[in-house]
């Protein structure tokens, strides 16, 4: 594939290359930041618990599972059921009220793409049901 470079030969264009080893992505960190994308590993413990109702902000999540189950509940009341489970993609589109329960008995390993400026997490009550 060629990219061009403002006009310029591809070769001469800046390039860079970051790499971070496994070992030192925390889990639930942002991994890597660069113009306005961020790339996340999240490893989470199964077992029920729940992550409370939540947006984020102007953000837009795009998530591959990498192992685990995790449910994602939106819409009012929360009657909007998805169980996400390795190999699955979601987006999360901005201010969308949700929550995540993180279940079965694997590790739970998401790979998430983050773009939006602003607050990434917001606390809200429980959503009104639906009438």
């Amino acid at each position: 594939m060629r990219s061009a470079a403002s006009g310029s030969d591809w070769r001469e264009a800046e390039m860079t290359v970051l790499h971070v080893p496994s070992g030192d992505i925390e889990a639930d960190r942002t991994a890597i930041e660069v113009e306005g994308v961020a790339a996340t590993v999240s490893r989470i413990t199964p077992g029920g618990e729940s992550s409370g109702w939540h947006h984020h902000g102007d953000y837009h999540i795009i998530a591959y599972m990498l192992s685990g189950t995790i449910r994602v509940e939106s819409g009012a009341g929360g009657h909007v059921v998805s169980d996400l489970t390795t190999g699955d993609l979601v987006h999360i589109g901005p201010r969308t009220i949700h929550r995540e329960t993180f279940i079965g008995d694997t590790e739970i390993a998401v790979l998430s793409f983050w773009t939006g400026s602003g607050t990434d997490r917001v606390d809200v009550p429980d959503p009104e049901p639906a009438d």
